[in-house]
């Protein structure tokens, strides 16, 4: 653990969470210990995976090995789909359909039907689906237009966002307005190429819940304030389709409007704690080399 990043602690705790709270649910989720199974080997990994980037010496191994809490995210969502029942057996969009309404007057998702057309779909779906390979894409330039270590902390910001928006999901589940609305809909969001790929997202990716605070909007504020802080110009390739993700988010019938709002201040809270965070786990693993008289490898890329 001495030469643990403060992104690969919080995975690993963060799998020991989850797997708590299913061994404590078990009637909840079906074959609960293959899951906590699954939790165990991924925790394996992140150690295995650390210590490789730390000693190879070639940097596209090292990015490859460093990034890999990337993958774990994927991990991570498929899982919450199965966790975020244990608690409650129902879901709380009411909740959200009446603040809205009290708020706006209106079902925002169903009242933007007014403006559905091919073009503006593919335009929609274009930034929904480019919210997916902006996140590779900012970790690579960080780790080398920047230095390492702001990949890292990159990671662990989109680390901490899904994780609090993850658990609360199983503290407040709500299902979605593209199935709370599903009667109020009267046109089908048609389009061509980004189209196609969001409704394989919807096919294979998606799932009833999963929507408050939106992880989705958290990530995407979480790449515009990392990539603002280390490299203005991604910051300029990447804010006109994180805009449109937003805006997306609701278009799409994927989340309501608090749903985004909401992932907006989880995404500007984790940028605000992450370096705090960072500080602290830095002198805490400080503090154990000293205390084991370790001598630990230099972090990966120098």
């Amino acid at each position: 653990m001495k030469t643990w990043r403060t992104v690969d602690a919080f995975c690993v705790g963060f799998l020991l969470l989850l797997s708590a709270l299913a061994s404590l649910a078990p009637h909840r989720v079906p074959q609960w210990w293959l899951l906590v199974l699954a939790n165990l080997a991924a925790a394996a990994m992140i150690d295995v995976s650390r210590r490789l980037a730390v000693r190879s010496r070639q940097r596209h191994w090292q990015l490859v090995f460093g990034s890999f809490p990337l993958l774990l995210f994927i991990w991570l969502w498929a899982e919450i789909g199965m966790l975020q029942q244990i608690l409650f057996s129902g879901w709380f969009d009411q909740v959200l359909i009446d603040f809205e309404h009290a708020v706006i007057g209106v079902h925002l998702c169903v009242w933007v039907e007014r403006f559905v057309s091919v073009p503006v779909t593919e335009w929609m779906m274009c930034g929904y689906f480019g919210y997916l390979p902006a996140i590779p894409l900012v970790a690579i330039v960080l780790f080398y237009a920047v230095r390492p270590a702001a990949m890292d902390e990159f990671l662990f910001a989109m680390a901490l966002a899904y994780g609090i928006c993850f658990l609360v999901f199983i503290i407040f589940p709500v299902k979605g307005p593209n199935y709370a609305f599903a009667d109020l809909y009267t046109r089908d969001l048609t389009g061509y190429v980004f189209r196609w790929l969001t409704r394989l997202m919807e096919d294979y990716a998606h799932f009833p819940g999963g929507c408050f605070p939106s992880p989705h909007s958290a990530a995407g504020t979480v790449m515009l304030f990392m990539s603002y802080k280390y490299h203005r110009r991604t910051f300029w390739c990447i804010l006109p389709v994180i805009g449109t993700f937003y805006l997306a988010t609701v278009y799409g019938r994927y989340h309501y409007v608090s749903d985004t709002i909401a992932g907006v201040i989880v995404g500007l809270a984790v940028g605000w704690l992450t370096p705090k965070i960072e500080a602290w786990w830095k002198g805490v693993t400080a503090a154990g080399r000293r205390a084991g008289n370790y001598e630990s490898c230099p972090p990966y890329g120098g």
